[in-house]
């Protein structure tokens, strides 16, 4: 009876290397390695450049996953954009600034830049939102305000608020609204709003001139939500996106702070 076999670093990383023999594409060594190219899967980072790297395996040339590079964070140069488009910008029904909004940005997913092309925000139209929400009288007896606004998956809804009550996380109706008018990314800020029982935090744009007003409003708000049992939910932006990074941030989209996931 033979004794078992046991599995070297080696041998591993020869069998790890062995099913991408003969695929697609090839990857240069790195510096100091004997092989010249190898074969490797067909998989690209974000940047289209290979994870991988051409070096000995056990004696043999194959290809070693070295990783893919970090993806670019803040804001993009007018450069990184390229030539300004010569697409026109227009005033929206809201206000809001759409077409062309001269601002370079981000994309959050892939790290690169492009000019900003936003479309007008629709207003709902009278029935979207259908028959008003039974509305309770808001703590202190104080009327409700209920408005139909368009969400950010593009659907109406009524918003009910309670203006001027007493702040209070088990009525969502007690958050205050705060002003997300903007001009430039300079006039906009964030605060981490707790959503709910769970621990559940949305990252919400707002007007620099609010920052104070809507960090006074959070820490009046936290203590009044109870602890349930349960598990909270990702931190998301204005749009519902949520981090891979667990980083946010915030710019004036159209003349709205609107946060972003990053």
């Amino acid at each position: 009876m033979h004794a078992p076999r046991l599995l070297t670093a080696g041998l591993y990383l020869a069998l790890l290397v062995a099913p991408f023999a003969g695929c697609g594409g090839s990857v240069t060594a790195g510096e100091g390695d004997p092989c010249t190219t190898c074969a490797m899967p067909e998989i690209a980072c974000w940047d289209g450049s290979s994870p991988y790297r051409c070096g000995l395996v056990s004696g043999a040339c194959g290809a070693i996953y070295k990783g893919c590079p970090d993806k670019p964070a803040g804001d993009c140069t007018p450069t990184e954009c390229g030539p300004p488009t010569r697409t026109p910008a227009w005033t929206c029904e809201d206000g809001t600034l759409g077409g062309n909004t001269g601002r370079c940005l981000r994309e959050a997913t892939t790290g690169t830049c492009s000019w900003e092309f936003r479309n007008c925000p629709r207003k709902c139209d009278e029935g979207e939102c259908g028959a008003p929400p039974p509305s309770p009288a808001c703590p202190g007896g104080g009327a409700t305000e209920i408005s139909c606004r368009r969400q950010s998956d593009e659907t109406c809804r009524f918003v009910v608020k309670c203006p001027g009550a007493v702040l209070s996380c088990s009525d969502a109706r007690t958050w205050p609204d705060f002003s997300r008018t903007c001009k430039v990314d300079a006039d906009c800020a964030t605060v981490e709003h707790q959503v709910d029982c769970c621990g559940t935090h949305q990252v919400l744009g707002i007007a620099t001139t609010e920052k104070s007003r809507a960090d006074t409003a959070e820490k009046t708000w936290r203590p009044t939500c109870p602890e349930c049992d349960c598990v909270a939910a990702p931190t998301k932006d204005d749009t519902g996106a949520t981090s891979k990074t667990g980083k946010f941030g915030v710019r004036c989209s159209g003349v709205t702070c609107t946060s972003y996931a990053m």
